[in-house]
């Protein structure tokens, strides 16, 4: 069960950098649900944090703090391109 968070964490992580790559070239991609993997990818890291000193290893903390900073990002970039005067 460990080892398949690593590879949800991968595809966030490249999910995530996708997603702003393609909002900052202005290429169309999936806005929504991308939006929805973002704060899946942020809770997913709230999970992490909870639980870091018994169940996670110190990789998989690495891989969760790196996912919700893509993430964060994926949303700030969204809501200034969006809703920006």
């Amino acid at each position: 069960m460990k080892r398949s968070y690593d590879y949800l964490f991968i595809f966030l992580i490249g999910y995530q950098a996708y997603f702003v790559l393609s909002l900052l070239f202005d290429t169309p991609s999936n806005e929504w649900g991308s939006l929805i993997i973002s704060f899946f990818g942020i809770s997913l890291f709230a999970l992490v944090w909870w639980k870091k000193g018994s169940y996670f290893s110190e990789a998989q903390q690495t891989m969760a703090f790196t996912t919700c900073i893509i993430s964060i990002s994926a949303v700030i970039v969204y809501a200034v391109l969006h809703f920006s005067l």
